[in-house]
């Protein structure tokens, strides 16, 4: 039997409410340095679900990429910005590559968080979730320390090319295509699925469904 899989290239958002909390909160001038930026979102498997390659063996057993990546971006850092449009489902922003992410390890940046329990044995972990789903949140962090008294922008993007490309509202023979004619043209090399890509703005995240007493806070 034949089975059709979604993946990032399929889709180009989710719904506001799957965010449960943000770190730091928006419009805060006072957040804490000492702490990585992240995002929290329900349900769980979020960041994952859609992630177009498969799992990277290793000796402690399999890394998956996420199919996003939070970024935090000083102004400066950020070359151009660019509004949704008729064949652009979602804003987009073009970076600096030296301030993005070293892609090749946005698995260790990406976790599942558990409230309650502090470990399982065997498949306790499948129960336990059944049982308990609003104990789970998935984590994304921003491998980046925050100066202290600077403005940062955070935007959650794709991490994958198919994902870039669908935001942008362009498949892989037209991206092809342009990038064979801008051939001749200087280059700005960047980092695929991140140096000009959908960009989910976080500082218009809706209230928790789950938590209205954490947002802002410390990371949990």
């Amino acid at each position: 039997m034949q089975l059709q899989l979604y993946d990032a290239g399929d889709v180009v958002g989710f719904d506001s409410r799957a965010v449960v909390r943000v770190f730091p909160a928006p419009n805060v001038a006072d957040a804490e340095p000492d702490y990585f930026p992240l995002i929290e979102l329900d349900p769980p498997d979020l960041p994952w679900r859609l992630t177009p390659e498969a799992p990277i063996s290793g000796p402690s057993g399999g890394t998956l990429k996420p199919w996003l990546v939070l970024l935090a971006l000083r102004r400066d850092e950020i070359a151009g910005e660019q509004p949704p449009g008729e064949h652009c489902p979602l804003p987009s922003i073009s970076v600096a590559p030296a301030a993005l992410p070293d892609l090749s390890q946005s698995w260790a940046w990406a976790h599942v968080s558990v409230s309650g329990k502090q470990a399982f044995a065997g498949d306790e972990i499948k129960s336990y979730l059944a049982q308990n789903p609003d104990r789970f949140v998935a984590r994304l962090l921003c491998p980046r320390r925050l100066r202290p008294g600077t403005a940062y922008v955070a935007c959650l993007v794709p991490a994958f090319k198919r994902g870039r490309l669908a935001g942008l509202g362009q498949s892989q023979a037209e991206a092809g295509a342009r990038a064979a004619a801008e051939r001749s043209r200087p280059a700005r090399a960047g980092r695929v699925g991140a140096r000009r890509g959908p960009a989910a703005r976080l500082d218009a995240a809706a209230p928790s469904r789950r938590r209205s007493d954490g947002a802002g806070g410390r990371p949990g």
